[in-house]
């Protein structure tokens, strides 16, 4: 038996047994028009690296504390669909995958 093959019941764990939503936790979102400063501090209090952004009540965007600057954090905003988006019920072995080529995977529920 090879050594980098995974074995049957570990596989079936990562791809049948958890999917996204069993490591999802909620997407924190601010309306467009606070402070960057107000949403850097809280990014760096909570230890978060990406935070939604509001637009009219629903979230429309994303930005991530390393882009944040000076101003308003909806001027740093980007649109959701530049973000690597999955399903709540994508198998775990795909977010996994997904991750290992980007910093962070939006999931989608409802």
């Amino acid at each position: 038996m090879s050594s980098t093959r995974i074995p049957d019941a570990v596989r079936r764990i990562f791809t049948e047994t958890f999917t996204a939503r069993d490591v999802a936790e909620p997407l924190v979102s601010f309306d467009a028009e606070v402070a960057s400063a107000d949403v850097r501090g809280f990014m760096s209090a909570k230890s978060f690296d990406v935070v939604g952004i509001r637009g009219e009540g629903q979230v429309v965007g994303f930005v991530q504390k390393s882009s944040l600057g000076n101003d308003t954090c909806g001027q740093f905003r980007r649109p959701l669909e530049e973000a690597t988006v999955l399903s709540d019920n994508a198998p775990l072995l795909t977010v996994l995958m997904k991750l290992n080529h980007a910093p962070f995977v939006l999931i989608t529920l409802l």
